[in-house]
């Protein structure tokens, strides 16, 4: 999915949400999932884990929810791991 309004990915994540992607009304199932993006601690990956499989979980019926979550080794980001 490109869609110029959405970012492919985040490297700095200050304020953490959740993207809300429905399926429409007439066709959803009550079904959901929550989606929370790969890439390896430095960034978020949303247009390989995120946006297009909140499409294909629309396209199936089912509710998304694709988390923009804190970064615990991106620069700047305010989050930690610990043993790093």
């Amino acid at each position: 999915m490109e869609d110029a309004k959405l970012p492919r990915r985040f490297t700095v994540v200050h304020y953490p949400s959740v993207f809300v992607f429905l399926p429409p009304e007439e066709l959803a199932n009550g079904m959901a999932i929550v989606i929370a993006p790969g890439g390896g601690h430095w960034q978020l990956n949303m247009i390989v884990d995120g946006w297009p499989v909140a499409d294909w979980l629309n396209m199936i019926r089912i509710a998304a929810f694709v988390l923009k979550y804190g970064l615990a080794k991106a620069t700047d980001s305010g989050y930690t791991v610990e043993g790093d």
